[in-house]
């Protein structure tokens, strides 16, 4: 039997159905599309940040939304989203039209919002660095009870225990809870409040009052570490304690009651009055509750409990520790107020670079490295350490550090500046000493901000000498272009000089394991110079100075004159000429000791607009 085949054909109405049931599939595949992204942008709503990656990648999360997104750079944010970072990444968000920036080191959060009067985050964890740049508009800051609020033209970095990995991954929610807050204010200042608790009025009323206390200010340079609220012991302990304290008081006074009437046994018939068994009489012993007063000796127990003090241990030789801030700040400073004078300073104990409770013996050679970037141009500072002793006493002789040949530290250009400190005193105890980093106002009459702050410290040597220099020693130091520095000598306006500074470790550093050199007195020193000056220069000079115990010495100079000293005997230097001068000089004193001391090349000419620029400038210095 033949199988008959047969063909199924499609009226109008199947085709009908076909239709309708692929338009409506389509429909709900764009709904469950759109739903899908529908955090991606949000039309009925204006942007109020965008956010940019530093390293790696972040992500966002609407307030209405439980999905989060992985951004790409210069996403929307909206009011109520959500940020954060995982390990490895840091990202910044920028306020828009604001010129307020946060930005999130690794494992951090934040929730942005936005309303009608203020502009503020929920900060939930880990490490933020608020930049408000804003004219007018501050920065509200809420983590658990407390308000940061950061002011206009203010820096600060705020720092919470970190996002756990269960939180970042998604496996937790974040919880905004009362925890440690660290806010160290770089510029500007902020204004911390701790939001009150709402307390009824009376008893009667039901209507509540809302006391508002004072904010603190935190300035440019400080931190304070914000504490959660422990709770307080219960009353009850207390009282459980004392009573546990009085027991043994009310037992011995009704012992000496229950003597007396045996005395009284020999006066017989007095035996019938009782008294003595009434044991009311004894309970009114429990009145030595006044006699609480011996608990005081519980000061003694203090005393006996004091641990002891553990005594510092000497540094280890060839130690290397390493400090690293956002951003450390140059603060004014009045160090002597007699005499009104000041300097810009920042700083950190030793005991972060060097290890805690350690001694550092005399003859110790310390090597620092600064790195970072400034806001402003930087001619020189100084690295001052003190002995640890209660008061201040520095550990080596004041002397200045010349980054980079002398040229200085430029603006915003990232700079690397070495400085090796040999101690002429102990240090006692790390943990008391302080490192202070300062420039004059001589040098520059404002404060300045170093952003990505790094200080690395090596202990080179922990009984170093100073060696005498070798008779044949030389060393070039060469310019492209150099602009001389400005220098004022007095109080009238002609009594200046133009100077290229150097500290002398730059010029006599021999290397290897020799870490300090001297020039003995009656060293023949031979120094050349080379180059072309966009000026006339009426006369130059080297000068060689000897800072050690704290002083001034030119080892070069002869009878109290630098004009003897001067290169060109023959007359003025003529702009944009070549010049090559080359002179031996008798150290009619003694360098005693290279990391302690300024190389100096002087020149003298009135009337500049601007100071005076080198060009394929050489300085060779030879000892023979």
């Amino acid at each position: 039997m033949k199988k008959r085949s047969t063909k199924y054909r499609l009226n109008k109405v199947d085709y009908s159905i076909f239709i309708i049931f692929s338009l409506a599939a389509a429909a709900m595949l764009f709904l469950f599309y759109q739903d899908l992204n529908s955090f991606t942008i949000k039309q009925s709503e204006e942007p109020v940040a965008k956010i940019y990656f530093k390293k790696n990648i972040a992500q966002r999360k609407f307030i209405d939304n439980e999905i989060w997104e992985v951004l790409t750079n210069s996403s929307d944010i909206y009011d109520g989203d959500r940020i954060r970072t995982s390990k490895d990444s840091e990202a910044y968000t920028e306020f828009n039209d604001t010129g307020i920036q946060i930005q999130l080191r690794e494992k951090s959060m934040v929730q942005i919002f936005k309303n009608k009067k203020e502009r503020s985050v929920d900060f939930i964890g880990g490490e933020i660095f608020v930049v408000n740049k804003s004219p007018e508009e501050k920065l509200v800051i809420h983590s658990g009870k407390k308000e940061i609020a950061v002011t206009r033209a203010s820096e600060v970095k705020i720092a919470l225990p970190e996002v756990s990995e269960a939180v970042v991954t998604g496996e937790e929610e974040a919880k905004t809870e009362e925890s440690t807050v660290i806010v160290e204010v770089v510029t500007g200042k902020v204004e911390i409040t701790e939001i009150p608790e709402v307390k009824p009025k009376n008893e009667k009323s039901e209507k509540i009052e809302k006391t508002a206390p004072e904010p603190i200010v935190v300035s440019a340079g400080e931190t304070v570490t914000l504490l959660p609220e422990v709770e307080k012991p219960a009353p009850l302990a207390l009282v459980e304690t004392h009573v546990a304290e009085e027991t043994p008081i009310v037992e011995e006074e009704a012992l000496e009651v229950e003597e007396e009437p045996v005395v009284e046994e020999a006066a017989g018939e007095d035996v019938q009055i009782a008294e003595p068994e009434k044991v009311e009489e004894p309970v009114k012993a429990a009145e030595p509750v006044k006699a609480a007063e011996p608990v005081k000796p519980a000061a003694k127990v203090e005393v006996v409990e004091e641990k002891p003090v553990i005594p510092p241990e000497p540094v280890e030789q060839g130690i290397e520790h390493l400090l690293t801030r956002t951003a450390s700040m140059f603060e004014k400073t009045d160090y002597d107020t007699v005499n009104k004078k000041y300097n810009y300073s920042t700083g950190f104990q030793l005991s972060e670079i060097a290890g805690e409770n350690k001694t550092i013996p005399a003859g110790s050679v310390i090597e620092f490295t600064l790195s970072g970037s400034t806001n402003k141009n930087l001619r020189n500072f100084a690295i001052q350490i003190s002995t640890g002793e209660e008061e201040w006493v520095q550990a080596h002789s004041f002397f200045k550090t010349y980054p980079n040949n002398g040229t200085g530290i430029l603006a915003e250009i990232p700079f690397n500046a070495k400085t090796t400190i040999m101690l002429d005193k102990d240090i006692v105890n790390s943990d008391k000493s302080w490192v202070n980093i300062c420039y004059d106002p001589e040098v520059l009459d404002e404060a300045i901000i170093i952003r990505d702050f790094l200080a690395k410290v090596r202990v080179l040597s922990t009984n170093s000498v100073v060696v005498p220099l070798r008779s044949d020693y030389s060393k070039t130091l060469e310019y492209r272009d150099l602009t001389m520095q400005k220098e004022y000598l007095g109080q009238k306006a002609d009594e200046y000089r133009y100077t290229l500074a150097l500290s002398t470790e730059d010029v006599f550093n021999v290397g290897g394991s020799v870490w300090a050199v001297s020039i003995p007195k009656g060293s023949t020193v031979k120094i050349t110079i080379d180059g072309i000056c966009d000026t006339d220069i009426d006369w130059c000079h080297p000068e060689i100075i000897d800072t050690s115990n704290n002083g001034w010495i030119s080892i070069l100079q002869k009878d109290n004159d630098f004009y003897k000293n001067r290169f060109n005997e023959e007359g003025p230097v003529k702009k944009n000429t070549r010049f090559n001068y080359s002179r031996e000089y008798t150290a009619e004193h003694a360098l005693s000791n290279s990391l302690g001391g300024e190389f100096l090349f002087v020149m003298y000419q009135k009337n500049l607009n601007e100071n005076p620029i080198l060009k394929d400038l050489t300085i060779t210095v030879e000892i023979q």
